[in-house]
């Protein structure tokens, strides 16, 4: 067999990889593990009536709260008619049922980055206690993860050549990782007071998943010297949900930041790969001219921020039922 496939590769060279994640094999869970039991229901396979109430939930969100009640109805259409022709009958794979459903609900979308993700119910990789109203314990997996990717911060290095007397710096940035999660608020403080001194920064956003805004904010408080509204999150029915801005400055440096400030040169690049709250930070930037986005003719990956609605112990996303601003 091996034999076959590198005589079948040097034939026929591999051009594209495509990695789909799956839930975690029930064989792989030990027996004797306390989330066992939560593995058990979040991977039953599907039956009848558990791909009818999925169904039911996924038209619920969609009805209620998708941002375009028109693109919402034709998506609907979609998932009642293959439901009522039969067409999920054969389906009893979580995982190839998301992939099925995530087709039907793109065929309908203006943007691709819409579509219908779900969560089987797979126990949080990081979390020890998810009892409602306990505290979260903080794992060692988790510590050594953030650590292991400097909570979301590259190396920062700085470029004394390129303009005689001055200090070009570069921070790359691939994660924003929320900042009340430990030690993320410090990395990114200590990140931040490392180019304040410096003459030009460069925030390197490329391929940077953003899934916190109020990392995001952070960050664009040490460029900005009067405190700056961000974005906004509205519904369907146009209701304001949840709203973002800077940080004062003098609220920032009460906390041990030292401000690079709202003068000097800014620049920022993106890929297409730039995703969610690091979006936010380019945005901003342009928005108020504060600097030099650098990217793509067609850059950034728009993402808004998905719903939850939970079916029979299984949990489900909607990404691109609201919007924001």
């Amino acid at each position: 067999m091996i034999r076959q496939l590198l005589s079948c590769c040097r034939t026929r060279p591999i051009t594209k990889l495509d990695l789909f994640p799956v839930p975690t094999p029930l064989k792989m869970i030990p027996l004797d593990d306390p989330k066992r039991e939560r593995y058990e229901k979040g991977l039953q396979p599907l039956t009848p009536e558990l791909r009818t109430k999925l169904i039911q939930n996924i038209v619920k969100v969609l009805r209620e709260q998708h941002i375009n009640a028109e693109e919402g109805k034709a998506k609907i259409a979609i998932l009642e008619r293959n439901l009522r022709d039969g067409n999920y009958d054969t389906f009893v794979d979580s995982n190839a049922f998301h992939m099925r459903l995530t087709a039907d609900i793109r065929n309908t979308s203006s943007e691709g980055a819409d579509g219908v993700y779900i969560n089987f119910g797979e126990p949080d990789l990081f979390r020890d206690n998810e009892e409602e109203g306990a505290e979260e314990d903080f794992s060692p997996d988790k510590d050594e993860y953030f650590e292991a990717t400097g909570y979301g911060f590259g190396n920062v290095s700085f470029d004394t050549a390129a303009l005689p007397g001055k200090t070009i710096a570069t921070l790359p940035i691939a994660q924003l990782f929320g900042l009340e999660e430990r030690g993320v608020r410090d990395a990114a403080r200590a990140k931040m007071n490392s180019v304040a001194e410096a003459d030009v920064l460069i925030l390197d956003l490329r391929n940077c998943f953003g899934l916190f805004a109020d990392t995001a904010a952070f960050i664009l408080s040490y460029i900005f010297d009067e405190q700056r509204p961000l974005t906004k999150s509205v519904d369907r029915d146009g209701k304001t949900q949840n709203f973002t801005e800077t940080v004062k400055v003098e609220e920032m440096r009460a906390i041990g930041c030292t401000i690079f400030g709202g003068r000097k040169p800014v620049y920022v690049l993106t890929n297409n790969r730039t995703m969610l709250h690091a979006e936010m930070i380019a945005y901003s930037v342009q928005k108020y001219g504060r600097g030099v986005v650098v990217g793509e003719q067609e850059s950034t990956m728009g993402w808004a921020r998905p719903m939850e609605v939970g079916a029979c112990g299984y949990g489900v996303e909607l990404a691109g039922c609201g919007r924001e601003e």
